[in-house]
C-alpha cells in the first residue's frame, strides 16, 4: 500500500500519550515503522507538544487525574492533524468513563479505537466487561455497534478482534488476518492506536490512514508469528517485521468493504 511508502518517506512526528506498560515499545515500533515518536503527557506542555506534530494519539489506560489533564491538552493543541482516542476499559469504572466521555466531548477526534466491550459502554448499551479485554458478539452485532459510535462522535472507528473492523458511518471494510499470538502480548492495541496516529498522518483521510495502519499491524503479526515460538520472541518480532515489512506485503491481507 502506498501509505507505508509515505510513511517512511514522509517520517511523521507522532505525539503519542500511551499507556504506562507499553510506552516502551510502542516508540520502538513507530520507530522500525517509519515515524518519529514523542511522548509526554505533561499538563504543562502537552498542548505545545502536539502543536508541533503530524498526529496526536491519546491512549486512556492505566490513567490519573494528571493524565486525564495531560490528555485534554494534547487534544486541545490539535491543530488539523489527526487526533486518535483508545478509551481503553471505559467499562472499568464510572470514573475513568466519565473521564473519558468529557474528552470526547470537548475533543474533535479523528479515529476512536476500541474493541467491543469499549465500544458498547460508549454507545450506553449493557456490556460484559472483563478488564481490557472485549465481550463476545457476533460481526453484524459488532458492525452495527461500531456504525453507531462513529456517528455518534463524527469520526472513523477501529473495532479490533478477531477480524478488525474500520467504519466512518457510511463505509465499513472488514480484515482479515492477524495472528492469536497478540493476546499474549500486552500493549499490542496501544501500538495499533499509536500506528494509527503515523499512518493517518500520510494518508488522505481517517477511514484510509486507518484501514492500512490495520492491515498493516495484521501483517505484521503474521509474519512475527512465522518467526517466534513464544511470547517473548513475538514481541520482538513484531519490531522486526514492522522494519521488514513491505507494501507489496500489506496487499496480501483480505480487506472486505462494505
Amino acid at each position: 500500500m502506498k501509505n507505508l511508502q509515505l510513511l517512511r518517506e514522509k517520517r511523521p512526528l507522532v505525539h503519542c500519550i500511551g499507556n504506562d506498560i507499553s510506552t516502551s515499545p510502542t516508540a520502538n515500533l513507530l520507530l522500525a515503522a517509519g515515524a518519529r515518536p514523542i511522548m509526554t503527557f505533561a499538563p504543562q506542555e502537552a498542548e505545545e507538544i502536539s502543536r508541533q506534530c503530524a498526529a496526536t494519539t491519546i491512549n486512556c489506560g492505566t490513567p490519573t487525574r494528571e493524565k486525564f489533564d495531560g490528555l485534554l491538552a494534547a487534544a486541545k493543541g490539535r491543530k488539523g492533524h489527526s487526533l486518535i482516542v483508545d478509551p481503553v476499559g471505559a467499562g472499568a469504572s464510572s470514573w475513568r468513563k466519565e473521564n473519558i466521555e468529557k474528552l470526547l466531548a470537548s475533543a474533535d477526534i479523528s479515529v476512536m479505537h476500541c474493541n467491543f466491550s469499549e465500544a458498547l459502554a460508549l454507545v450506553h448499551k449493557d456490556s460484559s466487561f472483563e478488564g481490557v479485554d472485549s465481550a463476545q458478539g457476533e460481526m453484524t452485532v459488532k458492525t452495527a455497534v461500531a456504525k453507531a459510535l462513529a456517528v455518534k462522535y463524527s469520526c472513523t472507528v477501529v473495532m479490533t478482534g478477531e477480524k478488525d473492523i474500520v467504519t466512518n458511518g457510511e463505509k465499513t471494510a472488514v480484515i482479515s488476518g492477524g495472528s492469536h499470538k497478540m493476546s499474549l502480548v500486552s500493549g499490542s492495541g496501544c501500538m495499533l492506536s499509536a500506528l494509527l496516529g503515523a499512518f493517518c498522518a500520510v494518508s488522505q483521510d481517517s477511514f484510509s490512514g486507518s484501514v492500512s495502519a490495520t492491515v498493516f499491524w495484521k501483517k505484521v503479526a503474521e509474519m512475527a508469528a512465522h518467526k517466534a515460538t513464544s511470547p517473548g520472541s513475538f514481541a520482538t518480532a513484531l519490531i522486526d517485521c514492522a522494519w521488514e515489512i513491505t507494501p507489496q506485503q500489506m496487499e496480501e491481507n483480505q480487506i472486505e468493504y462494505q
